[in-house]
C-alpha cells in the first residue's frame, strides 16, 4: 500500500496523539538554521581526462559551480519518558552552466523515543532524503536523475532482568530513481528484526539479531535473456559491539552473515559477510582520530557480475586550533570488485580503485554563525577502460542559527 512520503506516517500521528503523558513537565526546543554554500567541481560527470565527451556536453569543460541555499528546522520537546525529535530541511541547489540539474531537495527526520515504563522502552521513526545521483554511476549527461530515500522504522526494547535487553523492530525502505541506474536501483522492502542486547555497567553493549526481509525491484520485470528477478528475500544473522573506553573514546565493530536469494532466477543468489569496525580515538584534549573499516556485499545484476564486494578504510584526524576553530583531514580509500558473474554472462574480471581526500576548516566566530571551507579531490582508477576520473573540489559556507 502506498503512502505519502511527504506526511508524518499516521501510525505515527496517531501514536503520538493516544499516548499517554507520564508527567505534566514539558521542556521544549526549538531552532531555526539559515545556510548558503559555494562549491566548485572541476569534472562534475565523473569522465576519464582522455574522453572525447565535451561535444556531447555541448561545452569545452566539465567544471561547475553549484549555489545551494537551506533552511532548516530542529525540534526537541521531552514530556517525562517521552522524547520527540524533527530535523527538517529544504535545500535549494543551483548549478551555473548545467542549469538542466538544478533542483530543490525536500528532507526530514523524525524519531519519537518512547516509553510506557522505564523496563519497555523503544522509537518510531521516519526519515526521507532527497539527493541528486553522483555520475559515478550514472552517465546519462543530459538529464537530471534525482534520488529519493525513505524509511520508517518501529523498535522496542524490554528489559528482562538486569543487563539483558529483548529486542524487536520492523521497517520499510524505499528508494527510487528519476532515471534508471547502471544495476537497477529502485526497490521497496520491508523487514522484521528480533534479537538481545547485554548491557554493561560502563555503557558498553553486545547484541544479537536476527533480520528477515523481503523486497521488491520497482519499474523491473521478469527478464529470462539477462536474468533479472522482480523480488528477493533476504536474512541477516548480525552481531554488534559498542565498547565506551574512558570519557572520550569508543569502539563501534558488526559482523553479520547474510542469504540473499530471488524466487524466479535462483542464478542471482549470493551470500556472505559484511564487517566494520570504528574507532574514535581522543589522543589529546584537542586532537582525536577516527579509523574505520568496512567489507560490504551489494546486489549489482549485470551481465558480468551478480555483486559487488567493498572494502573500505577511512582515517579522520581532527585538531582543536581553539574553543572556535578545528581543522581535519579525512582520508578514504577503497576497492570495489565486482563477483559472480551469472551463467551465460560475460565476466570481465572488473576492479574499481579510489581515494577520496578532504581537507577541511570550521570556525565558530560567534554563537549564532558557523563558517566551513573544505578541499577534496576524488579519483577512481578502473580495469575498465573510460571508467577512471580526477575530480577536484572546493567549497566554502556559512550557517546561521536561531
Amino acid at each position: 500500500m502506498k503512502t505519502s512520503t511527504r506526511r508524518i506516517p499516521l501510525a505515527m500521528a496517531w501514536a503520538l496523539l493516544v499516548m499517554t503523558p507520564v508527567a505534566a513537565e514539558e521542556e521544549k526546543k526549538l531552532r531555526f538554521t539559515l545556510g548558503y554554500a559555494v562549491q566548485t567541481d572541476s569534472n562534475l560527470f565523473r569522465l576519464p581526462e582522455d574522453a572525447d565527451t565535451m561535444a556531447l556536453l555541448g561545452t569545452r569543460s566539465a567544471s561547475d559551480r553549484i549555489d545551494s541555499t537551506s533552511l532548516g528546522l530542529k525540534v526537541l520537546t521531552r514530556q517525562g519518558l517521552q522524547s520527540l525529535k524533527l530535523e527538517a530541511s529544504v535545500v535549494d541547489y543551483r548549478y551555473k552552466t548545467f542549469s538542466h540539474l538544478d533542483f530543490t531537495g525536500t528532507n526530514y527526520d523524525l524519531t519519537w523515543l518512547w516509553a510506557l515504563t522505564p523496563r519497555l522502552t523503544g522509537s518510531l521513526s521516519s526519515d526521507r532524503t532527497e539527493t541528486l545521483n553522483s555520475y559515478t554511476d550514472y552517465q546519462g549527461y543530459s538529464s537530471r536523475n534525482q534520488r529519493l530515500d525513505t524509511r520508517t522504522q518501529f523498535d522496542i526494547a524490554y528489559e528482562i532482568d538486569g543487563p539483558w535487553r529483548l529486542l524487536a523492530g520492523i521497517a520499510r525502505t524505499r528508494q527510487s530513481n528519476q532515471q534508471a541506474l547502471v544495476a537497477g536501483g529502485d526497490f521497496s522492502s520491508q523487514s522484521a528484526e528480533i534479537g538481545l542486547r547485554r548491557v554493561h555497567a560502563s555503557g558498553s553493549t553486545l547484541s544479537y539479531s536476527l533480520i528477515a526481509s523481503e523486497g521488491r525491484y520497482l519499474n523491473r520485470t521478469l527478464s529470462t535473456q539477462a536474468l533479472l528477478d522482480s523480488r528477493y528475500t533476504q536474512t541477516d544473522n548480525e552481531l554488534r559491539f559498542h565498547g565506551v573506553m574512558g570519557s572520550a573514546s569508543q569502539l563501534d565493530a558488526f559482523l553479520s552473515y547474510f542469504v540473499r536469494e530471488h524466487p524466479h532466477f535462483p542464478q542471482r543468489d549470493f551470500s556472505g559477510l559484511n564487517a566494520g569496525a570504528s574507532l574514535h580515538w581522543a589522543l589529546s584534549g584537542k586532537t582525536t582520530l577516527a579509523m574505520s573499516y568496512a567489507r560490504e556485499l551489494g546486489a549489482y545484476a549485470t551481465s558480468y557480475s551478480n555483486y559487488s564486494e567493498t572494502n573500505r578504510i577511512t582515517l579522520s584526524p581532527v585538531w582543536l586550533m581553539s574553543v572556535k576553530t578545528e581543522l581535519g583531514l579525512r582520508q578514504t580509500w577503497t576497492q570495489v570488485d565486482f563477483r559472480d558473474a551469472p551463467p551465460g554472462g560475460s565476466p570481465n574480471g572488473r576492479k574499481d580503485t579510489g581515494q577520496d581526500t578532504t581537507l577541511f576548516f570550521n570556525w565558530h566566530p560567534r554563537e549564532p554563525w558557523t563558517l566551513m571551507a573544505s578541499l577534496q579531490r576524488q579519483t577512481r582508477n578502473s580495469s575498465i577502460a573510460g571508467l577512471d576520473y580526477v575530480s577536484d573540489m572546493a567549497s566554502l559556507s556559512a550557517q546561521y542559527s536561531f
